[in-house]
């Protein structure tokens, strides 16, 4: 009988308090369906979360929103939270469908933001609390998984959501991209 669960990366490192802190935000808003801390990359301290934004037109999804210090300290509402770390509302979490299996690496956690808003669940981005990620550890910069996960992923999500004419660019560039890169 629990009211959230938390979610890491295993190749990410909490900073001290974190869940108590991502819980007590939580809880303190009733619509909220999860949260997630700033993301920084564990060798530079680089920002590579800082809220989502979801583009249903390019099937995309921006995860650097802000990449200074101008960003608000207080959380606030987000399309997409990241995968990296994040503490979910267990009556949301299940609302919503949870996790779609065959999506477990890439684009996941747009398919859940997504059916979280559809619920009317809030997605909520803490700037002020942090987690370091040794991003991409699995699948390094280049990677014929990496290319292969991310398109087929990404084109099942935002499938319903794109044009004829989008499906089609989506296509043709991840093939340039993916021929370009060998």
């Amino acid at each position: 009988n629990f009211k959230n669960f938390f979610i890491i990366n295993p190749d990410a490192q909490c900073t001290p308090n974190l869940i108590y802190n991502l819980s007590r935000i939580l809880n303190s808003n009733s619509q909220a369906g999860c949260i997630s801390p700033k993301v920084l990359s564990m060798e530079d301290r680089v920002i590579t979360y800082s809220g989502g934004i979801i583009d249903f037109k390019k099937g995309i999804v921006q995860h650097t929103v802000f990449t200074d210090n101008k960003y608000p300290e207080e959380s606030y509402e987000v399309d997409s939270y990241t995968g990296c770390a994040v503490l979910f509302d267990v009556n949301a979490f299940v609302k919503a469908g949870m996790l779609n299996e065959d999506l477990f690496i890439y684009y996941d956690e747009a398919d859940s933001s997504i059916k979280l808003k559809q619920t009317n669940a809030k997605i909520l981005y803490a700037p002020s609390l942090e987690v370091y990620h040794d991003t991409s550890f699995t699948m390094r910069k280049i990677s014929y998984l990496k290319t292969y996960y991310t398109s087929r992923n990404k084109f099942i999500v935002f499938n319903s959501n794109m044009s004829l004419f989008n499906k089609l660019y989506f296509v043709g560039y991840q093939l340039a991209h993916h021929l370009k890169n060998g």
